[in-house]
């Protein structure tokens, strides 16, 4: 009973004092054993000037970029020698300093070298403690030999020299705070001297057997930490405790300031009870533990990084506080379905939300499902059936009733109660337009609605470019547009105008359109990318100008300019300021930011195609729906990141074997296959970082890399290169310097300008010599080798056409053998691959060979090979192509830059040869006369397959035929394209490689 007693003691003291739990303006990503740590207990957290994030385990040193973790320990790494890490200090020329907990050995990485000081250097037991002091000093807090001291040390030279001993835990302690005041802390209280007055404060720290935290806020308050957290300001103590939801049986610690002045600090740490982040604004606490996503409460410290991120070590892995850009609602916050469609805000500041099955309505900062009635006299079939209406469209009337689009028609919604108003169509979208009219866009067209009534229907026939529309658009001037299936059609005086690819715009599958403060139109796609249309003209975005995704479902735009798009990618932000310099070619490529599910979204699949697709609050926050409830985006807490990344190479890999660098490489002869691996620090969405890359002596200009972090060079020609990278965040900042490194490489001596002087020295005198025999033996035999010349040409020629056609044709069909096919094909192959075409392999087999054989003889079955080879032979007109026997009863034909659709013509024309021949075939169990089967494969030529690849396809689509029932083709076809209908043909996808 006791513990349930303090328990709820404990969170009534939570409600009485006003303790608030955080929601909605921070999360915490986490990274684990299972992301690449060690392990999962962090101790210590701090940046090098590189922008390396650096922190401790009990089993490495670990550095992280934003997306790589990498280890360092005594397995892989030289002057390592204990993995039991605990304190990192990280000094301004990027010089660390890590401390382990046994042994007292301490390790220094400097200038990507580690070394370390064993226990036998190190002064006392271990190192507490790694500061800078205020004169500027490096010093080392070490534990004395009694255990029961501390010392402070400076380290000169490899050689620890004792500078002074700790004051004790009841000897005053002096803090020369930053707006001017000084104060002293004793067991009993604390002395506040500033302007030349002291002031004495009461404050009884006897019982706590340690140190306590120390911090000095803006306003000049002094906060300590303990097992509670004080406040001493203008002579007066906050003491803030159990009643204020701190329990007593923790540890705070690790105090800093943000912007707004709030106060944070951490909990936990050294096994004791914790409660996470706590923020105190003035006398207001905001408790943030795991129930706001943190995996663990218990934190040891905590670093803030110079990019406005919060690092928290915890016994859970290594945690990140950000600000909560993304808020997401479902089923679990009151949402009647998962699967949202329209959206919209009535004119009492209500939300109403449509799914699959009905609806929801956010009202009084809750969701809720609305409980829809139709009237006790209406129809079955005109009835609202609760779970079962899968709500399309939205839109409020002047009148406050709400029209609601459905697949099926439309009902008036009105105090809970539900009135069909039409039937008969999927309703994608209903706006009123400033005349007093109301639209509909439907999957046959749009409708007109006046006084609730139906007045008219446009379709195809009427100037629609097809009749399945989705938006309705109200420009600044009146105009009606139209999106759908056809393009975007505007509405202007009883007449459409359309607008389709063919004028420009991006796609013809229009699911949004936006009008900016300027007039211009924003024109989104389902999948084919972003319009403007300015002055009458288009310009287009996708994703290789820079755009996040080629979906545009929803446009909202913020007060800094940012468009904030909604696509099947999650939800993205571009500026539209460097849209409109896209469009007046002042730059070459935007940039955009993504956001999806490790931003706080429950899906990354946004909805569309319905409308409202978006909407903007009271608050100014935008929502979109997706497929696992809504997305609420605020813009406001999203800043964009002015740092440049900072521009790292890590590795260098020759002959694929990691190399030594620093300072310039030099390759020796011979190794040609260079791999330099790079990296860009920026610890806010690191995976969109974005590098480019020139390697000077070599790149004409910069590459492209988008977000690849490795460039790879192979058959360099001996020579002084440069090689340059650079990075951009997220935000599209680049760096101004970025990564340099010098390569040479070595020449071998015959590479070498005196060898291939030397060379050409020896040729010429060589030449010399040889002019002179030659012209002395010439003269001698000119007219008996011009007669043996031309009698042995003549022979020879013979030969050699006698010779040849015994090594690449076969005996019996006089076709190419299989010798031939091999070194034919292989040929064919390396074409294809080094002009980026297609290749075909058709293989054909006679079908019941042996039986004919059996039945008619092995003379008749040659007759019969003879006439088959010769029917293929007549099908095959190009020189890239090739027809040889494969084997036995098989052939194989050859199609170099043929696609798939070719090569079935190609097979079509075969079989039809062969069947003109009408070979009589008693035995045969498919036809009463010789029949084949063939087997077709298509393949795009890489350098990651090969000829092999193809014969096996073929050989397995041959095998399909014969087991589908002979007499056909089956075509193994590897291209996107039209569909090849004919008879006797069974079309598949085969796996080059099956399990």
């Amino acid at each position: 009973m006791v513990p349930s007693r303090t328990k709820i003691i404990f969170l009534l003291c939570l409600l009485i004092s006003g303790v608030f739990t955080a929601a909605g303006q921070y999360r915490f990503d986490t990274w684990t054993t299972d992301n690449g740590l060690p392990q999962n207990g962090v101790r210590q957290i701090t940046q090098t000037p590189d922008g390396y994030l650096w922190f401790t385990t009990f089993d490495g040193l670990v550095r992280f970029d934003g997306v790589r973790f990498t280890t360092f320990n005594k397995s892989n790494t030289k002057g390592i020698i204990n993995n039991r890490f605990t304190g990192i200090f990280g000094d301004k020329d990027g010089t660390l300093y890590a401390t382990t907990m046994e042994d007292g050995i301490l390790t220094t990485y400097r200038n990507g070298v580690f070394s370390s000081l064993t226990s036998e250097q190190v002064p006392g037991h271990y190192i507490g403690q790694i500061e800078r002091d205020a004169t500027g000093e490096l010093r080392f807090l070490a534990e004395d030999e009694d255990r029961t001291s501390r010392s402070w040390y400076r380290l000169f030279d490899g050689k620890f020299e004792f500078i002074e001993k700790q004051p004790k835990l009841y000897e005053d302690r002096v803090i020369n705070g930053k707006t001017g005041t000084t104060w002293t802390i004793r067991p009993t209280g604390i002395t506040e001297v500033k302007d030349g007055k002291t002031t004495v404060i009461a404050l009884d720290l006897t019982k706590i057997p340690y140190r306590a935290n120390v911090f000095e806020s803006s306003d000049g308050a002094l906060w300590l930490g303990e097992n509670r957290v004080h406040r001493v300001r203008d002579g007066q103590v906050r003491t803030f405790d159990e009643k204020d939801g701190l329990p007593r049986t923790s540890l705070y610690h690790s105090f800093w300031q943000e912007p707004d002045g709030s106060v944070w600090l951490s909990s936990g740490g050294a096994s004791s009870a914790s409660v996470g982040l706590v923020q105190i604004n003035e006398d207001k606490i905001t408790l943030w533990g795991s129930e706001h996503g943190l995996l663990s409460s218990s934190i040891a410290s905590v670093y803030n990084d110079r990019e406005g991120n919060t690092w928290l070590a915890t016994d859970r892995g290594l945690s990140r506080r950000r600000k909560q850009v993304i808020q997401s609602y479902s089923t679990n916050d009151g949402l009647d379905h998962s699967e949202i469609y329209p959206l919209y805000r009535d004119s009492k500041n209500d939300i109403w939300l449509g799914s699959s099955k009905g609806l929801s309505v956010y009202r009084n900062g809750k969701f809720q499902a609305m409980e829809i009635k139709s009237p006790a006299n209406a129809a079955p079939d005109s009835t609202w059936r609760p779970g079962r209406m899968s709500v399309q469209s939205l839109w409020e009337d002047p009148n406050g009733k709400m029209w609601v689009g459905l697949s099926g028609g439309i009902f008036l919604v009105e105090n809970g109660k539900a009135e069909i108003l039409f039937k008969g169509s999927h309703v994608f979208a209903i706006k009123g337009d400033r005349s007093g009219n109301v639209w509909a866009a439907t999957n046959k067209g749009i409708l007109r609605f006046n006084d609730y009534k139906p007045t008219a229907e446009y379709s195809v026939k009427d100037g629609l470019p097809n009749e399945f529309m989705t938006f309705i658009f109200e420009d600044s001037k009146g105009s009606l547009w139209f999106g759908g299936f056809g393009g975007l059609s505007k509405f202007e005086d009883g007449r459409f105008t359309n607008y389709t690819k063919n004028e420009g715009l991006a796609g013809n599958y229009v699911r949004t359109v936006y009008e900016d403060a300027e007039g211009t139109f924003w024109i989104g796609t389902y999948d084919e990318g972003l319009s403007r249309f300015k002055d009458g003209r288009f310009v287009s975005y996708r994703e290789e100008n820079g755009l996040y995704s080629n979906g545009a479902f929803a446009i909202e735009e913020d007060a800094a300019g940012y468009f904030w798009i909604s696509s099947n990618r999650g939800i993205y932000r571009v500026k539209r300021r460097d849209l409109d310099d896209f469009a007046d070619g002042k730059t070459a490529k935007i940039n955009s930011v993504g956001y999806g599910k490790a931003d706080g979204m429950l899906s990354n699949e946004c909805n569309g195609g319905r409308q409202p697709a978006s909407l903007r609050d009271e608050d100014g926050k935008f929502w979109f729906p997706t497929q696992n409830g809504v997305a609420v985006v605020d813009p406001k807490a999203e800043t964009p990141n002015p740092l440049p990344p900072s521009v790292v190479v890590e590795e260098v890999l020759v002959a694929r074997q990691p190399v030594d660098f620093h300072g310039g490489l030099v390759i020796e002869p011979g190794q040609k296959d260079v791999e330099i691996r790079f990296t860009g620090i920026s610890l806010v969405k690191s995976d969109q970082i974005k590098f480019k890359y020139k390697l000077e002596g070599h790149d004409e200009d910069w590459i492209d890399a988008e977000n690849r972090r490795t460039a790879y060079y192979s058959f360099l020609p001996p020579g002084k290169y440069n090689f340059l990278v650079q990075a951009a965040n997220s935000d599209g900042v680049w760096s101004e310097k970025g990564a340099e490194l010098r390569l040479d490489l070595m020449p071998f001596f015959y590479q070498t300008k005196l060898f291939m002087l030397l060379a050409v020295l020896g040729a010429a005198i060589a030449l010399l010599i040889i002019w002179k025999v030659s012209v002395y033996q010439l003269e001698a035999r000119e007219r008996k080798l011009a007669r043996l010349v031309a009698e042995r040409t003549a022979e020879l020629a013979d030969a050699n056409k006698i010779l040849q056609d015994l090594a690449n044709s076969d005996g019996l069909t006089k076709i190419g053998n299989r010798r031939r096919f091999e070194t034919f094909l292989a040929d064919e192959w390396h074409r294809a691959v080094r002009f980026k075409t297609a290749i075909s392999l058709v293989m054909i087999d006679i079908d019941h060979f042996k039986s004919f054989n059996d039945a008619y003889g092995h003379q008749a079955g040659d007759d019969c090979l003879q006439k088959v080879a010769e029917a293929f032979a007549e099908t095959i007109k190009r020189p890239t192509d090739l027809v040889a026997r494969f084997g036995g009863e098989e052939f194989a034909v050859v199609l170099g830059g043929t696609d798939a659709s070719g090569a079935f013509t190609i097979a079509e024309q075969a079989v039809a040869n062969v069947n003109a021949l009408m070979i009589p075939h008693s035995q045969s169990l498919t036809s009463e006369y010789v029949t084949v089967s063939v087997g077709i494969a298509t393949i795009f030529a890489t350098l990651e397959t090969s000829e092999t690849d193809l014969i096996k396809a073929a050989d397995r689509a041959l095998y399909q035929a014969k087991e589908n029932g002979r007499d056909q083709i089956f075509a193994a076809d590897y291209f996107i394209g039209p569909q090849i209908k004919a008879p006797m043909i069974t079309q598949d996808h085969l796996d080059l490689n099956p399990n």
